[in-house]
């Protein structure tokens, strides 16, 4: 099954994205999901660059027009990747419309800021961004589709996972590099977020190596 027919991609008014076929079947998206999505693809493969404004090819439809909605994550992920490297014009329109609202950019706010600071702070976020504290939760809950304490410790963990995996650092040397406060600490929400020790991450780290020794 084709998923746009003849590149025609639909907005909705409640902030949902619709594609639409030739046969008049179509399916829902949220659109804060699709900026997410489109913020870290940006922002990780060096994609970020100034946008113009998207042709005027834009149609709007009730809520009731939708037959179908897609909340799968697994199918956004692989339709976002599609609309990315697709050519079609009407396709590059809707994401440069994704890449002009608030939730794309302060999901690249949020990425540009744990970067470069190691403790970030909400209230140091909020002061930065220029709104309060409480409007900025429910920004930041729209954009991430949870709370941003909890968002931001996810990715501190996954970021630190990586410098163990991937850049080789010891389990202490990749909790300073990402703000904990201890070695302890980083082990305690690997235990608790995971189900396993960093003692036993090490050994995962090291049996993975050992077997690409050997292929």
């Amino acid at each position: 099954m084709s998923w746009i027919q003849h590149g025609r991609v639909f907005f909705v008014r409640n902030q949902n994205i619709k594609f639409s076929d030739n046969v008049n079947y179509h399916y829902r998206f949220n659109i804060n999901s699709c900026a997410k999505f489109l913020a870290f693809w940006d922002y990780f493969s060096g994609a970020l660059v100034e946008h113009s404004h998207a042709e005027k090819c834009i149609h709007f439809y009730h809520e009731n027009d939708l037959r179908d909605s897609c909340n799968t994550e697994s199918m956004l992920d692989k339709l976002m990747l599609k609309f990315i490297f697709s050519s079609d014009q009407n396709v590059s329109n809707a994401l440069a419309m994704i890449r002009m609202t608030e939730s794309y950019h302060l999901v690249l706010y949020l990425l540009r800021t744990i970067e470069k600071e190691k403790e970030v702070r909400i209230k140091s976020l909020t002061e930065h961004y220029g709104v309060s504290e409480a409007y900025f939760r429910t920004l930041c809950r729209k954009a991430l589709g949870a709370k941003v304490k909890e968002q931001l410790n996810t990715w501190r963990l996954v970021n630190g996972l990586l410098d163990v995996f991937l850049h080789n650092q010891t389990i202490t040397s990749a909790a300073m590099n990402n703000g904990y406060a201890s070695t302890s600490h980083f082990s305690n929400e690997i235990k608790t977020r995971l189900g396993f020790s960093a003692r036993e991450l090490s050994n995962i780290t090291f049996l993975v190596k050992k077997i690409n020794e050997k292929i």
